[in-house]
């Protein structure tokens, strides 16, 4: 008897996962010696769903598979020989002694056993034709986890960091309350991860696939219009195309024009950037002092960026928020870092990748930048920072005079600090000014 294990499948499998009836009802199992031929069905318990062999448009080759069974469009969820359809109606899908299923062709050759695991969902070549396509989609775990889709071995779009409740980089999912609820991210043993989704009304159809064409695609069963209705795509539009602007570029979707370089950098390109031609990206306008491995210029600050779709490459660490700036701090190859509630310390070393800035949403970073680079506020944060925490601190402490605090004239709008404190960020105010 097949018993289905929870197959580590790192995609939006959402569709099989649908077929739990067919998994565990009684009625409708396939046990060792029993066998499915074309012509055949098994349905799940629900008859929302049917195993069987078919083919698709005008063709006449054969393939095993899912699809639904009590809609007009009976709509394919997962096909078994996609490689290597069967010629003719003779084909048999059996269990195998080894406990797997198979397909076997009229000859009694193997044409497809499930002893692989699934770890990418494929495209189809066309609409038509279920043979692997150019574009894959995954979960890609480092850091946080976050949904890809690759054309062949390039990124295409990727939804930004699942934050426990949804993917960060995709902002209308904040305002559907059955991705809230009925999304999950899960981890077994070896770290492999797998998604599952619950839709909100159990009677409802959906369909999560990676199209033929490279778009993440979730349908919708209308039983009014008896049609599929596309609920959500992605990439939806120019931003979400995989790092639009660059490396340091942000893409804005309602910008004009909708590419702009991270505060303190410039283009690349300038003459190709003037023709709309944003891919070569940004550069910084100053070197960092860390690079210089000279004292002379001010120490290098952090700009936070706010309502952004966090760069990709990120590395995730275990640690509080004043910990996670002073790894970057004290780390120059670290470009910038961001703590975000659910997820934690985030660390991006080398180039800002496929940023995106949300108007609605998004999580703030703060970017390394040399000290030209730095307003004056922020200067003399930096400028506080390297007193309190070098030989110099000791010496305001000892001209603390008893009572004395600081009034709303004396730094940066700060009242009651100690009189040490108070004499420290008066005097960043002044080396910010030199």
């Amino acid at each position: 008897m097949i018993t289905m294990r929870r197959i580590p499948v790192t995609v939006f499998l959402f569709s099989l996962l649908s077929l739990a009836p067919f998994c565990h009802a009684a009625t409708d199992r396939l046990t060792k010696g029993q066998s499915i031929k074309d012509g055949e069905t098994l349905k799940s318990s629900d008859e929302n769903f049917e195993l069987g062999f078919f083919s698709l448009g005008n063709s006449t080759s054969r393939y095993v598979g899912i699809r639904y069974s009590n809609i007009q469009d009976k709509a394919v969820i997962w096909v078994a020989n996609r490689e290597k359809p069967i010629s003719g109606t003779d084909g048999v899908l059996r269990i195998g002694e080894d406990g797997n299923l198979q397909v076997v062709d009229g000859n009694g050759n193997l044409v497809w056993s499930s002893s692989a695991e699934i770890h990418l969902l494929s495209s189809w070549k066309s609409a038509s034709d279920p043979s692997p396509g150019n574009f894959t989609m995954g979960v890609d775990p480092r850091g946080a986890p976050q949904i890809v889709i690759w054309e062949q071995s390039r990124r295409r779009w990727r939804s930004g960091y699942w934050n426990g409740i949804i993917f960060s980089g995709v902002p209308f999912m904040a305002a559907f309350t059955t991705y809230q609820y009925g999304l999950r991210v899960s981890s077994e043993n070896g770290g492999k991860l797998y998604l599952t989704y619950t839709p909100s009304d159990p009677s409802e159809l959906n369909k999560f696939q990676i199209t033929w064409n490279g778009f993440e695609e979730q349908k919708r069963w209308n039983k009014s219009t008896e049609a599929w209705q596309v609920i959500q795509s992605q990439p939806s539009e120019d931003c979400e195309n995989y790092n639009y602007c660059g490396n340091f570029g942000v893409c804005t979707p309602s910008g004009s024009p909708r590419c702009s370089c991270l505060e303190g950098f410039q283009p690349r390109h300038p003459d190709q950037w003037r023709l709309g031609n944003w891919s070569g990206g940004c550069e910084r306008r100053s070197p960092l002092q860390c690079q210089r491995n000279t004292g002379n210029g001010g120490e290098d600050g952090f700009k936070a960026v706010r309502c952004t779709k966090l760069p990709d490459f990120a590395d995730k660490y275990r640690v509080t928020s004043d910990d996670c700036k002073k790894r970057c701090v004290n780390n120059c190859s670290c470009t910038a870092y961001a703590y975000v509630d659910a997820i934690g310390c985030m660390l991006w070393n080398g180039d800002l990748t496929d940023v995106q800035n949300h108007i609605q949403s998004g999580n703030t970073m703060h970017v390394r930048l040399a000290y030209s680079e730095l307003g004056d506020e922020v200067k003399a944060y930096v400028k506080l920072d390297y007193i309190l925490s070098s030989n110099l601190f000791p010496q305001y402490r000892s001209q603390q005079q008893d009572g004395y605090t600081c009034d709303s004239t004396d730094s940066f709008g700060w009242t009651g600090l100690p009189s040490h404190l108070c004499m420290a960020t008066v005097v960043a105010q002044k080396e910010t000014q030199r």
